[in-house]
């Protein structure tokens, strides 16, 4: 045997495999489980509750017996069934047809039965008789869920065990390695089983089980076991069924088994391939499973907390991006070309590089020297021609550390929307237009009078949260010409690749796109949901006409209408009205998407209204939940307020034409520009003087007035000084709304 092999979780050795011989030989009248017994006390083998680990031993010997290392004593019982599993006894059992609309069920008990419960042998009897895969008897950790109507009539089992040892989707989605793999694996359980009774026909109440167990089983397994549970998994035959219960109860598809069973050692056996579904408990599961916080992509592990330490981040990064230069004309490194033109969008200065070349013939040293890292300043020309080849994608790696820095620093636990989730909100914005300029990249608008107006276009996601009135940018996608497209491309395609490159990259097990009513479009909720996503969208009545038709055919009675009285941000008092409804069309079709549609109506003390809106969205709505819904969708303002107008009209000038190129120019200096929009707000949140000031200041604006002036006239030996000399140059008020550090 291979020494050091691990088996059910723990290594087995030769003198492990030794001290089992020595046991069966002095004691020949014992059975396997007092073998097992005697094993696990030995080796001190517990659960988390300090239990001997029984079943797994017994198990761990199976297999080493049935690869030859050890003889087991015969079993001194058998199962009557030869199948390996107790005979199946026929249990009496109401099996009247439950079928009605899932408010009429709640609510909904769910029931933990541990053994001895009386209703076992009818859970058992259940699975066996009704579930495709049967059942047999648990081996290792497990619970078991009977859920009850409010009537006490049994719809539903569900039971979790232990989670398989290798899953290629799983493994690779947590990122672990094989041995964190076998130290954590039991911080994972499986959902093995999921049956609703047949005679039970209710729309969206698998999903409702789903979220109820979820809620619960943490504490329950804490409670039997000792130990937490922070990542489910399930495994959905794809013959049979397409999982849309998972998905829409959050589950996220990270891909699929390859067909084989973890018994073919000889790669014949081939078995159903199944999707594979997770489910994190705690948004920090990566760590709790023993996996270093996540390498930014472009290379290296950094931990980034100030302006310098992100410039020199930048400065690596670019250092080795492709050079498509050659002979005397690289004279100036890409970290320098790259460096100076962020610099003129984060000073939001477009002659700041000129200011800098005239201190710097002046003085010596320039403030794109001490800042920016700039050792010798291009010209702009050089700048544009340099850069022009390059795809904007390149700096991807770039808005992916300072996302990972947010992470690390809990910057994104203070972003959540409705039931705790993170809420990324798309949209589309224009940022170059000419009648004149264009090239190949560009899309175009033919008018009636024949002009054409060239442009350019981007989805620029951002996460938001209806408490923050900060964005925080994510990497963008471009509108541009698809190869072997016909058609121009569009915000909703465009909309459509961004899930595809980056849906796992921000999925974190819960997260809700928000967007526009052009997103409450059936193949994107479709598509949103494919990748775990959940969603709210606007949904207006001119184009939905056949979900308002739907709604119309309803009885007053049927839509859920609450009214609240609440004082809004300004501490006035405001009526709200929200209606809504579950299971709402989206489309006409055979097969049209079912969502839950609301809507809110503001009005002030006065009776006028001052605000209404509608939305569809697949979480399930609820009195308890509407609101709050509603609050996550209106927080979809927040990109174009909080981020496009900014970029457009707050400093950056995203329309403002730096330069069209020939090729990449023009999407790589909008990439360009909203990255600065980020580092701002990084800066916003992890820069406790940069914070200050700006909230002492009045707006933007001033600020940046601010530091233009400044970086004109003096020269700064770095960040943190400079934002000390404002510091100390302004006039903070009084003291008790200073800072605690100040």
């Amino acid at each position: 045997m291979e020494t050091g092999k691990v088996i059910q979780g723990r290594r087995i050795d030769h003198a492990d495999i030794d001290l089992i011989r020595g046991l069966l030989a002095k004691n020949p009248g014992w059975g396997r489980k007092r073998l097992s017994l005697e094993l696990c006390r030995r080796w001190d083998w517990r659960n988390g509750m300090g239990r001997l680990k029984d079943m797994a031993c017994r198990s761990l010997l199976l297999k080493l017996a049935r690869g030859g290392k050890i003889q087991l004593p015969p079993r001194q019982a058998r199962w009557a069934n030869l199948q390996g599993g107790p005979r199946e006894v026929a249990i009496f059992h109401e099996c009247q047809p439950i079928e009605s609309r899932l408010s009429d069920l709640q609510p909904v008990v769910m029931e933990t039965l541990e053994t001895g419960h009386a209703q076992l042998p009818l859970f058992r009897f259940f699975l066996q008789r009704y579930h495709y895969l049967g059942h047999k008897v648990c081996v290792g950790e497990n619970l078991k869920y009977l859920f009850r109507d409010r009537q006490g009539r049994i719809l539903a089992c569900m039971l979790f065990g232990s989670a398989a040892w290798k899953a290629g989707g799983r493994d690779v989605f947590i990122g672990w390695d094989s041995v964190q793999r076998q130290r954590n694996l039991f911080l994972l359980t499986n959902n093995t089983r999921f049956l609703i009774l047949p005679w039970v026909r209710v729309p969206h109440l698998a999903s409702h089980l789903l979220a109820l167990m979820r809620a619960r089983l943490p504490a329950d397994w804490m409670n039997k076991y000792g130990h937490p549970i922070h990542l489910l998994e399930t495994f959905v035959e794809r013959e049979r069924f397409r999982g849309t219960c998972y998905r829409a109860a959050g589950w996220i598809h990270v891909g699929a088994t390859t067909g084989r069973s973890r018994n073919d050692t000889h790669n014949t056996l081939r078995v159903p391939v199944k999707d594979i579904y997770l489910y994190p408990l705690v948004t920090d599961f990566r760590e709790r499973l023993g996996v270093p916080k996540s390498v930014p992509a472009g290379g290296g592990r950094m931990k980034l907390d100030s302006f310098d330490q992100l410039i020199r981040h930048f400065r690596k990064f670019a250092d080795k991006l492709p050079d498509r230069r050659r002979g005397k004309n690289r004279s100036y490194t890409m970290a320098d070309i790259f460096l100076g033109a962020f610099s003129v969008f984060f000073t939001q200065c477009p002659s700041f590089l000129a200011r800098q070349k005239e201190m710097q013939r002046d003085h010596g040293q320039s403030n794109a020297q001490t800042l920016f890292q700039i050792k010798d300043i291009p010209s702009d020309n050089h700048i544009r021609q340099t850069l022009d080849p390059i795809v904007p994608e390149q700096l991807f790696p770039v808005y992916d550390a300072i996302y990972e820095s947010f992470r690390a620093q809990g910057v994104l636990d203070t972003f959540r929307g409705v039931h705790n989730t993170t809420l990324i909100a798309l949209d589309g914005t224009w940022y170059f237009s000419s009648e004149n300029i264009h090239c190949d990249k560009c899309s175009r608008i033919e008018h009636k009078s024949g002009e054409i107006t060239y442009y350019h276009s981007a989805i620029t996601p951002v996460i938001v949260a209806p408490n923050q009135n900060q964005a925080l940018p994510l990497r963008p996608e471009f509108i541009v010409p698809q190869d072997g497209h016909a058609k121009q491309d569009c915000e909703i395609t465009a909309a459509k690749r961004w899930l595809e490159k980056n849906g796992e990259f921000y999925q974190t097990g819960n997260v809700t796109i928000l967007g526009d009513d052009l997103y409450a479009h059936q193949p994107f909720c479709r598509r949103a949901a494919l990748y775990g996503y959940h969603y709210i969208f606007t949904c207006k009545p001119d184009s939905h006409t056949s979900l308002y038709a739907w709604l119309e055919l309803l009885s007053p009675g049927q839509i859920r209408t609450i009214t609240m009285r609440v004082r809004n941000k300004r501490q006035h008092w405001e009526n709200r009205v929200y209606r809504y409804f579950n299971g709402v069309p989206l489309a006409e079709g055979e097969t049209p998407l079912k969502v839950n549609w609301c809507e809110v109506t503001i009005t002030n003390n006065a009776g006028r209204q001052v605000y209404h809106n509608a939305f569809v969205t697949d979480f399930e709505i609820t009195d308890a939940n509407v609101s709050d819904i509603v609050a996550s969708g209106r927080a979809r303002w927040k990109i174009e307020n909080e981020n496009n107008n900014t970029l457009k009209t707050k400093g950056y000038h995203l329309e403002h034409n730096f330069g069209h190129g020939k090729q990449h120019l023009s999407s790589l200096l909008a990439a360009m520009n909203i990255l600065a929009f980020l580092f701002h707000a990084f800066l916003a949140f992890c820069d406790q003087n940069y914070k200050f000031i700006r909230a002492a200041l009045p707006t933007r604006k001033t600020f940046f007035n601010d530091i233009r002036a400044l970086l004109r006239y003096m020269c700064f030996p770095g960040w943190d000084i400079m934002m000390a000399f404002m510091r100390r140059g302004i006039e903070f008020g009084p003291q008790e709304i200073l800072p605690r550090d100040a």
